[in-house]
């Protein structure tokens, strides 16, 4: 019972701190469901070998790698933790950390663990193709749970439970009970489904899915997926063409038929605009049906180009549409450049590698890509220095640091003002080179060590390079991260729940996890000096593009994004548990394994690996920027620790000494 005693002293705490300070309670206790499988992380990238198998954390889904999509909206808004503090957070207990406060306006966030028999995971009869499951459920501690008659030995002492059960072909039932209650759990095991025919087009196989251009006397790429044995043809304007089935399948089963319709007619000179959707038309089994692509093609008149401008916070150019994360490079918002040639998913551009439909628009009307750069300008500041040169056009680029030398190739440019590196603390001397429609900077780094991270942006006609100088710690020992800033970056949230824990609904998921850690981790970091910002403050949604974005616009000198990992339920979760670390760029390699470090002298858990990926948030070269997997919310003793009030608090502190080892 002892852990119910504490968990009833940390509720009757934050009661009485509600009363005091009249704070508004929000209730995030309404979550939604997520799915009853965790997806597997993903984490591989120019030739970086995955994670272990079983990390399967739901964090940050959307990747936008190849056959990966865009997620729907953005905020707008980020939240402000205002200056440093004088006291530790855990000086004054890790309650200051999840009650509201009401000079920062926290969340009331609900930790409690269930102390009732109930089984939470399946909680419904399902079916699946696993050989095994692990089913979970909540307990009374203080009685014994059975499992066919068995008792499970509980690991911890909130009455979680786990069992991984293996599964025969056909209805598996299993019988757990808890002193007079009883529950039973039905699991249909099939075999893995075989490929199934089909009777339709498949909307988002229909070319074009998202847009489309081609120039005026030029060839539409058509394409669909539709039922083996099909007749299928398409339309655009007063042409039809019959598509072809690509490879010969048996009737029904989906097959790729393609063709090509040359674009004729009176289309507007000198420039690109919209003209609206292809039809498509099949007849399978004696009918037939009309379809139309959900995306809209663009027609290049005379004179005029198809191009397109990237519209994500950031435009993720690939080396190959065959290999996942092969990035070339993260373009910025606005960013320009000619396409050569399209599919569906990816416009090949033509200063090389491969952009998705999603992250860019075609552009229309008067289309102006090329570029002429001039006027550099060279400004050093006390954290950055920055380079400027005005610009007709913000062109694609291509960012690299190789054998201590930062290159930026600037496409579609024309041009080759030298930039002044007279005063740098960073550069030695600079060298600018001109090849046909692009140029070449070449700054040569005195010590590659100094520089933290760098940036491209376009605004207003200035083209500007940002590179930050390295931090350190300062010489007042009570605050020695005075002037180092903090973006902390709680994962998930409002309608994105995250993953499920051992509760399952009926216990906090990711979310609410991940702010609770987060306020602790806020309040140590300002208690030792440093400036602190969360991308979220509250259970909300936020879109991975602000996320990203919240790093440049705070100006931060590090980026931790804060969450929890889980399991596939074919897996022991009780087996699996400990923290794991992911990085992308070089400059965040030492956070990571500083970080590691950190966790490791401070809270006693499995420390499982640090590890190069490709997670949506760390991707960005501005500064160190690392997903921290603080703990399993499948494994039932990891999930009671990561819900307690202490154990949150040694966290925090961890995650602090962390820091303190990335900055010295």
């Amino acid at each position: 019972m002892k852990r119910t005693v504490k968990t009833a002293l940390a509720t009757l705490l934050i009661f009485s701190l509600l009363l005091s300070s009249c704070a508004p309670r929000v209730d995030v206790s309404d979550r939604s469901s997520v799915s009853e499988a965790a997806s597997n992380g993903v984490s591989a990238l120019e030739s970086v070998p995955a994670p272990a198998e079983e990390s399967g954390d739901e964090s940050e889904p959307d990747l936008s790698g190849p056959e990966s999509g865009l997620e729907a909206e953005e905020r707008e808004s980020l939240r402000e933790e205002g200056d440093a503090g004088t006291e530790s957070a855990a000086s004054g207990g890790i309650a200051d950390s999840i009650r509201p406060i009401s000079e920062t306006g926290d969340a009331s966030l609900d930790l409690t663990i269930p102390a009732v028999f109930k089984i939470t995971r399946p909680d419904k009869k399902i079916t699946t193709t696993y050989e095994a499951y692990f089913i979970t459920g909540t307990s009374d501690p203080s009685q014994k749970v059975f499992f066919e008659d068995e008792e499970i030995e509980r690991l911890g002492e909130s009455g979680l439970f786990g069992v991984l059960a293996p599964l025969q072909m056909g209805d598996n039932t299993f019988t757990f009970s808890q002193g007079d209650d009883s529950e039973t759990v039905t699991i249909t095991r099939k075999a893995e489904d075989q490929t199934t025919a089909v009777s339709e087009i498949t909307q988002s196989s229909m070319f074009p899915s998202v847009q489309g251009g081609v120039k005026v006397g030029g060839a539409i790429p058509l394409r669909c997926v539709a039922p083996s044995g099909a007749e299928v043809t398409a339309t655009f304007g007063d042409k039809t063409v019959p598509l072809t089935q690509a490879a010969q399948a048996s009737q029904g089963i989906p097959a790729v038929f393609t063709g090509k319709l040359t674009v004729t007619g009176d289309y507007k000179a000198d420039i690109t605009e919209k003209i609206g959707p292809v039809s498509y038309t099949m007849t399978y089994n004696g009918k037939t049906k009309e379809y139309t692509s959900s995306g809209d093609l663009y027609i290049a008149g005379e004179n005029s180009v198809i191009a397109i401008e990237v519209t994500s916070y950031a435009g993720f150019v690939y080396n190959t549409t065959t290999v996942a994360y092969d990035f070339k490079e993260k373009m910025k918002q606005g960013a320009r450049d000619y396409v050569v040639w399209q599919s569906n998913d990816y416009f090949e551009l033509s200063s090389g590698g491969y952009i998705s439909t999603e992250m860019c628009k075609i552009i229309e009307g008067d289309v102006t890509v090329a570029n002429t750069i001039k006027s550099p300008s060279a400004s050093v500041r006390d954290t950055y220095e920055a380079y400027s040169f005005a610009v007709s056009s913000f062109p694609a680029y291509y960012t690299r640091i190789v054998d201590g030398v930062f290159y930026v190739t600037f496409y579609n440019t024309k041009g080759v003002p030298e930039a002044d590196v007279s005063d740098s603390r960073l550069f030695s001397d600079v060298a600018v080179t001109a090849r046909e429609n692009a140029t070449t900077y070449a700054f040569s780094l005195k010590n590659a060590g100094k520089l933290w991270g760098y940036n491209v942006s376009c605004a207003d006609d200035a083209l500007t390079l940002k590179f930050k100088y390295t931090p350190g710690l300062s010489t007042d020992a009570s605050r020695p991260f005075a002037g180092i800033t903090i973006l902390l970056d709680p994962g998930h949230g409002g309608t994105d729940g995250g993953a499920l824990g051992v509760p399952g609904s009926t216990g906090p998921s990711e979310n609410i996890i991940n702010l609770a850690h987060a306020y602790a981790i806020r309040d140590e970091l300002k208690a030792l000096g440093a400036t602190v910002y969360l991308t979220r403050g509250d259970d909300s949604y936020m879109h991975l593009d602000a996320r990203s974005r919240a790093i440049e616009e705070y100006d931060a000198d590090l980026f931790l994004s804060v969450h929890h990992n889980s399991v596939r339920e074919d897996k022991d979760a009780n087996t699996i548990s400990g923290f794991e670390m992911y990085y992308h760029t070089s400059f965040s390699k030492k956070l990571a394994e500083s970080m590691m470090a950190g966790l490791a002298s401070g809270v006693s858990r499995n420390n499982r690996s640090v590890n190069q990926s490709a997670y949506r948030v760390t991707l960005m070269p501005y500064a160190p920027s690392i997903l921290m997997e603080l703990g399993f919310m499948s494994n039932p003793r990891e999930y009671e620790n990561m819900t307690d009030a202490d154990q949150i608090s040694y966290v925090a502190q961890a995650v602090v000494d962390g820091v303190r080892r990335a900055l010295e």
